[in-house]
């Protein structure tokens, strides 16, 4: 999906709209390693806006049953002095 996300990306980043990004973390379907992927290649596209990490809410209802995730990134993530990565 990141293929989607590229191309809308690029669209955003020349024109004036405002808009955020997000991801929303689960720890057995995103890895740390494509977290700080991420936020190299937003920081590498000059992006300067908040960049979102959100923790999977556990035991919230989803279509289908998701194991439990290990929401705890603190000191994980490569932070950018130039991104502004929100947790929340």
């Amino acid at each position: 999906m990141f293929q989607p996300f590229e191309k809308s990306f690029e669209i955003l980043l020349n024109h004036t709209v405002p808009f955020e990004i997000r991801t929303t973390y689960h720890s057995k379907l995103i890895s740390i390693k494509k977290l700080n992927e991420m936020v190299e290649y937003l920081d590498n596209h000059n992006y300067r806006g908040n960049y979102y990490i959100q923790y999977y809410r556990n035991y919230s209802q989803t279509l289908t049953v998701l194991p439990h995730s290990d929401n705890n990134l603190e000191g994980k993530i490569n932070i950018s002095p130039s991104l502004n990565i929100v947790f929340r």
